[in-house]
């Protein structure tokens, strides 16, 4: 992405890793750089401390590059700043890189992410292109493959599929009571994963998972996103001071990073591969259903 592109980063209150993921958008030196911040949720001067520091951190503009800053003047929450930040962006350029603060890339990211978001612009059924894998990297073959799974930490996309994003989720309670969304994920321990965070989503208004929406907005769509062989995003964020990731041993299971080689080996076609889908709903989401189980027993004792 060298001189070239737009990068949109959304921070908060963690100025350490906000400095980290700053340093990798330097070295890509974007023509265009957004950054979005939320006010505290109370008042504080410790939080409002970090919060001015993290700002801070993306003071060091030193390259050739138009610079947006949108800070909130109250707190809007994770979804509500995402969503609004993104409908800046998509309605000022066609295309971007989206980074939270906690989301440090790896070299290979910036020219692959730049290579597919030119390749397949003009392709309506590609929604995203992820930098982060969940499941193992892979050696030979191709340097990416297409999933049904959106993995957000460190992707990019266009405004097209933007605005493909539904965030009334007004079809959901009709979708649920069918057999839509088990006709997506064959998988069911997948389909009830989802099931349950969609519903959460949908039914939490502000309070929802964005990330969740858009997965959802691209289900409907019947997108595919881009998947790379190797992990290119660290996610640094598995920590106390984290808004949604606090559990610090879900890190421990988070592929490393395993820079990709160039030039790209394309597939042939855009078949979403099934061992992959297999492998991510195995590895991912069988795992993280059991703690969806047990946010719900928890829940179900709380309200006894």
């Amino acid at each position: 992405m060298a001189d070239g592109g737009a990068v949109a980063l959304f921070i908060y209150n963690r100025p350490d890793l906000t400095a980290r993921v700053f340093e990798s958008i330097r070295h890509a030196r974007p023509h265009h750089l957004f950054v979005f911040a939320d006010e505290g949720s109370d008042t504080s001067s410790e939080l409002g401390a970090r919060i001015e520091a993290a700002r801070r951190a993306t003071d060091g503009v030193d390259w050739p590059c138009r610079v947006e800053r949108h800070y909130a003047s109250e707190h809007m929450g994770v979804r509500r700043r995402v969503e609004s930040g993104l409908d800046h962006v998509f309605a000022t350029v066609d295309a971007a890189v989206i980074l939270e603060d906690d989301c440090v890339p790896d070299d290979s990211f910036w020219p692959f992410v730049t290579d597919m978001l030119e390749r397949y612009r003009d392709t309506e059924r590609v929604m995203s292109v992820c930098g982060s894998r969940r499941t193992p990297s892979r050696s030979g073959g191709t340097s990416y493959h297409f999933s049904r799974y959106p993995f957000l930490w460190g992707w990019a996309t266009w405004a097209r599929a933007w605005r493909q994003y539904d965030r009334t989720m007004e079809r959901w309670p009709g979708l649920r009571e069918s057999t839509w969304l088990s006709e997506q994920l064959t998988q069911p321990y997948a389909a009830e994963y989802w099931t349950y965070l969609i519903d959460q989503t949908w039914s939490g208004g502000d309070d929802g998972h964005w990330d969740v929406a858009f997965t959802y907005s691209s289900w409907l769509a019947g997108g595919i996103s881009v998947v790379p062989a190797s992990n290119l995003v660290t996610n640094l964020g598995f920590r106390a001071d984290a808004t949604h990731t606090r559990d610090v041993r879900h890190a421990a299971v988070e592929p490393v990073v395993v820079s990709l080689p160039f030039p790209l080996e394309h597939p042939d076609d855009m078949t979403a591969s099934v061992e992959e889908e297999n492998l991510a709903a195995t590895h991912v989401f069988s795992g993280n259903l059991v703690r969806v189980m047990s946010d719900v027993t928890r829940r179900v004792r709380a309200s006894r």
